[in-house]
C-alpha cells in the first residue's frame, strides 16, 4: 500500500508542478510586450529613405538618394544629393525628437543644392516622429506633417 500512495503523490506532486509551470507560461506571454507602437526610439533604429518632403517629388528625392540614417542615435547623418550632413538625435518615447549641430561637407553638386538646403532647414523644424511598421513620418512642434519615408531594409 505505501507503494501505491507514494505513486499517486508523485503523480500529484508532477501534475501541480505542471499546472504552475504552464500558468507561469501563460502569464509571461500576457505581459506586456517592450514597447512598441509609433512613438519606440529603437523602431528608429534604421536607415530611412525620404518620399516625402515639401517642394520636391518622389522621384527627386530618389534620385538624390535623399536618406536620415538613424541606425546609431548616437552617430546619426543623412544624404540630400551629394553631401553628407551629420547632426545629434534626441529621441523619446513619447515621439518627441531634436535634430541639431547640423554639419555638412561642402561640395558643389548644382542639381541637389536646393533639396540639400531644404534637408537641412527640415531638420531644425522637426519635432515628432511617429513610426508605423516601416514608414515613419516626421511633424512639426504643431503636428504638421514635414516628411515621410520608407525603412532603407524593407522590401
Amino acid at each position: 500500500m505505501l507503494n501505491t500512495n507514494s505513486g499517486i503523490t508523485h503523480k500529484n506532486y508532477q501534475m501541480k508542478t505542471l499546472f504552475i509551470y504552464l500558468s507561469l507560461w501563460l502569464l509571461a506571454s500576457c505581459a506586456p510586450k517592450a514597447q512598441q507602437g509609433p512613438f519606440n526610439p529603437r523602431a528608429l533604429s534604421r536607415q530611412w529613405m525620404l518620399t516625402k518632403m515639401e517642394g520636391f517629388t518622389k522621384e527627386e528625392l530618389a534620385k538624390a538618394g535623399a536618406f536620415i540614417d538613424l541606425t546609431d542615435l548616437k552617430k546619426t547623418n543623412g544624404k540630400a544629393g551629394c553631401n553628407r550632413i551629420g547632426f545629434s538625435t534626441k529621441a523619446e518615447a513619447n515621439g518627441h525628437i531634436q535634430f541639431s549641430g547640423v554639419l555638412s561637407t561642402r561640395m558643389y553638386c548644382a542639381p541637389f543644392m536646393k533639396l540639400e538646403g531644404a534637408f537641412i532647414e527640415l531638420l531644425k523644424h522637426i519635432s515628432i516622429y511617429k513610426v508605423e511598421g516601416h514608414r515613419i513620418r516626421f511633424y512639426n512642434a504643431k503636428n504638421k506633417l514635414l516628411a515621410e519615408a520608407v525603412a532603407a531594409d524593407w522590401d
